[in-house]
């Protein structure tokens, strides 16, 4: 065998480089000094970290952080995750790209985005006072009736209940 063959065969299998920046973010030092990244982290609770990395990307910032706690709090040896474990994973998670279910990277929001959403909320909110305007409209033609309590209408007269 080849030292090319050799190579080929033992080189680590190609992983998806978007994940980059979230894998070999540091999450803090082991009791040894020695600095423990993301995907040291996860390897050491035997977790694939590019697998890892892509669900917690397809997931909402809330439950990938939620779940990045749980899992650096699990982490031995590693003394400076006891008390700070919420806020590294909160930090952590802010580096990673967000997917869609299918694994494509999100598109930022872009400025015609933000004009569709403020032309949505306007349209919306028109649509509000629109349907109150109706409301107090209706309300205020409406035939009002009045009960005093005593069984009797505005006329005077005694309604008798069946």
């Amino acid at each position: 065998m080849s030292a090319a063959e050799l190579m080929e065969r033992t080189s680590l299998p190609a992983h998806d480089q978007q994940f980059d920046n979230f894998l070999f973010a540091t999450v803090g030092e082991d009791r040894n000094g020695m600095q423990v990244s993301v995907l040291s982290a996860l390897a050491r609770l035997g977790v694939e970290p590019w697998q890892e990395a892509k669900q917690l990307a397809r997931l909402s910032e809330e439950l990938a952080c939620a779940r990045v706690d749980g899992l650096i709090a699990e982490l031995p040896g590693v003394p400076s995750l006891i008390h700070d474990h919420r806020v590294i994973a909160e930090r952590i998670i802010a580096l990673l790209p967000r997917l869609t279910r299918f694994g494509l990277p999100r598109s930022p929001p872009t400025a015609a985005d933000d004009a569709a959403t403020a032309s949505r909320n306007l349209v919306t909110a028109l649509f509000v006072i629109f349907l109150l305007v109706s409301q107090a409209i209706f309300l205020a033609r409406a035939p009002s009736t009045q009960v005093d309590g005593t069984g009797t209408g505005i006329s005077g007269e005694t309604t008798a209940i069946k």
